[in-house]
């Protein structure tokens, strides 16, 4: 029998270790099929639709695994393969699942890499209030994590964002910060990114000569040998200098500098930089009236494009072909082209190059060039406003020398005594209208701020009578205490000496006086339960007032608001550390915005997110809404009391939104070292 029982255990053994080596054999086998897919994903020789389809099938392998230090490696691995392969969908889907697994851990370098991908992707869409959004997110992880570097890059992600939309001058105060950092470091690689991207502000503001600079000064870090990361950047700052020339006019130089860059037979392993230089050289020879081998080239370069996903040209390859086919005379396929140019730069939300194509048509369509120009027109007036606030300082000398120009030319056409006294006359009645309107403008503010006055007085009191409350209890508490001291104790005491005489006499008469001390315990015990029971009410009810403000307030707001409302608050925020008028305008900024959100923005959700850092207090609310013309806007009383109260916390604000983008609202508060007296 014990025999048995022997066999029994040594059997039941030996299964338990056949399954763990079989459980093991297929992790170690699965681990295999995703190495091997893996490597045939990143296999160069194999196209493009087979490398995506074995990255898709890494990804399938790796779902259900559980979650360990591979899994994140091996699904980051698989995003960046699709980066590479344009396929900008899939990297949606991979990099959403590891911010779903990692949303509530404290790993911020890879929540910071997912909101970096996640950027790049809503950049590739076009969507650029949410790319800016995500690589915000971003700076503030890498700021956590000290991680200059990625900062850096993050930096030059969100100047292209501003690049993209003709905010020039902004873009290029993000690059100086990411300029000092490469500086700081001595990183070759993205001072050289740096120069390019100054160069293209410069470019899109016809400012040549200093496109030229940094174009040069991007080049010189080439041919020094400083940075060796790409093969190719030597041709690329070929062909961003070869494009400035072509549109300064110099077409012959131009043609020699894309001709030199495409010498270099390997260029074709970069399909990105040898398509730019195949169609500007197209567009410099259809200049040149030389249409040898421009067809078949531009056709070439597109199909490139279509085959390998890649968006970037695609307009501007179907415009040179549009005038390739103009300048040989047939004017179908002109229009034909034109339009499909047209319509990639509306897709691509790109309104510079709508206006191209929207001039070419208007030139090669007489039938309707009528509506081709309307709606030049409007284009143009529609980011004319947003232009004149970006431009930098020399496009502003320009302007107002122009600007001084036409005044002179206005008072010369004007020397005749009556147009002299109908230009004063008009004057005279445009200045009582604008001080009429500027006195009901002021009358406005006076009353918002008396309003404004009030709501804080009546905080301030509500804020000093808590201050009260909160001292009435500490008094009440130090009552208790001496009561407890003073009475509870000498009761105890004098019970418990009264006791002590059982020690020595222990006959009938002694015990039964000694009965009703031991029956005052009782008493006291009950006396002591109800003190303690009032204290503990006591001590429940003591609570930081403002942050208890902030949640009630948050919870009142998620049972008004049509929006799903997401709320992050720092738990690490020291409240103590910020002044009243400060906590104030917090409150009244989360009123302003949120009420604009439910009344305007029509969002699905609204994102707040109130965290710490070393010096200040960062307030990001962000919607998904319908978004606004920010300089449309910027002289609404909403806007301008948004900015007021962030002056007044000593702090800055930073308003990003579009027609239908949605909005992003960022507010930092600095914050004391020491508490407020």
């Amino acid at each position: 029998m014990k025999r048995r029982n022997i066999y029994t255990v040594i059997l039941i053994g030996g299964l338990i270790f056949s399954c763990d080596k079989i459980t093991q054999r297929k992790s170690d086998i699965a681990k295999a099929n995703v190495d091997e897919l893996l490597m045939k994903a990143e296999c160069d020789s194999l196209d493009v639709d087979r490398r995506s389809y074995y990255n898709k099938l890494a990804f399938q392998n790796l779902q259900g695994r559980q979650e360990d230090s591979i899994l994140d490696t091996y699904r980051f691995r698989i995003a960046d393969n699709f980066f590479k392969l344009n396929n900008w969908e899939h990297l949606k889907i991979v990099v959403e699942a590891i911010l779903k697994d990692n949303v509530n851990s404290n790993n911020l370098e890879t929540i910071a890499s997912c909101n970096t991908y996640l950027g790049l992707y809503y950049e590739q869409r076009s969507t650029n209030d949410s790319a800016f959004y995500y690589f915000s997110k971003a700076e503030k992880d890498y700021i956590k994590l000290r991680d200059l570097e990625k900062l850096c890059e993050t930096y030059q992600d969100k100047a292209i964002i501003q690049y993209y939309t003709n905010s020039f001058s902004e873009s290029e105060k993000t690059l100086v910060k990411a300029m000092k950092i490469a500086s700081d470091l001595d990183i070759k690689a993205q001072k050289y990114k740096i120069y390019i991207y100054f160069g293209l502000n410069a470019r899109e503001q016809r400012d040549f000569d200093g496109a030229l600079y940094y174009f040069e000064k991007a080049l010189e870090l080439v041919e020094k040998g400083d940075i060796n990361f790409h093969s190719f950047h030597r041709e690329y700052c070929m062909n961003n200098i070869g494009y400035i020339f072509l549109l300064k006019g110099d077409l012959h130089f131009a043609r020699q500098l894309f001709s030199k860059a495409l010498s270099n037979k390997e260029i074709e392993k970069d399909p990105v930089i040898y398509s730019r230089l195949c169609d500007n050289t197209c567009k410099t020879d259809i200049e040149l009236n030389k249409f040898d081998k421009t067809k078949s080239l531009l056709v070439r370069t597109y199909n490139l494009r279509r085959k390998l996903n890649i968006i970037e040209g695609q307009n501007f390859n179907r415009l040179y072909l549009s005038e390739y086919y103009a300048a040989t005379k047939d004017t179908i396929n002109a229009i034909k082209y034109g339009n499909d140019a047209l319509r990639l730069s509306q897709e691509f939300k790109a309104p510079n190059d709508m206006l191209l194509c929207l001039k070419h048509l208007g030139k090669i369509d007489p039938k309707n060039s009528l509506s081709y120009s309307k709606e030049y027109i409007r284009i143009s007036d529609s980011i004319h406003q947003l232009e004149r606030e970006t431009r930098d300082k020399f496009a502003k000398i320009a302007y107002e020398t122009e600007e001084i120009t036409q005044e002179k030319e206005l008072a010369e056409k004007q020397k005749s005594m009556w147009a002299s006294a109908t230009v004063a006359v008009s004057g005279f009645g445009m200045m009582l209208f604008m001080i009429a309107r500027q006195r009901i403008r002021q009358k406005e503010l006076l009353l918002t701020q008396s309003q404004q006055e009030a709501k804080e007085e009546i905080y301030q009191l509500m804020h000093n009578q808590q201050s009260k409350i909160d001292e009435g209890r500490q008094i009440e508490k130090e009552r208790i205490a001496r009561e407890l001291h003073d009475g509870v104790m000498n009761r105890l005491a004098s019970t418990r000496f009264n006791l002590h005489i059982l020690n020595n006499k222990t006959d009938s008469k002694t015990i039964a006086k000694c009965i009703g001390y031991i029956d005052s315990i009782h008493d006291i015990e009950k006396e002591i339960r109800n003190i303690s029971h009032n204290l503990n009410n006591e001590v429940f009810a003591d609570d930081d007032s403002f942050k208890r403000i902030l949640v009630t307030f948050f919870k009142e707001q998620k049972k008004m608001l049509s929006a799903k409302l997401h709320v992050e608050m720092d738990k690490d925020i020291k409240w103590e550390l910020l002044k009243s008028s400060q906590k104030i305008n917090l409150y009244r900024i989360l009123q302003e915005t949120l009420q604009n959100a439910h009344k305007h923005a029509l969002a699905d959700h609204v994102f707040v997110n109130i965290s710490n850092y070393d010096e200040y207090i960062l307030l990001e609310i962000h919607d998904d809404g319908v978004g606004f013309k920010t300089y449309e806007s910027k002289k609404g009383i909403g806007l301008k009391n948004l900015q007021a109260r962030a002056k007044d916390c000593e702090g800055v604000v930073h308003i990003a939104s579009t027609d239908g983008g949605g909005s992003t609202i960022i507010v930092s508060i600095p914050i004391q070292k020491t508490k407020p007296s």
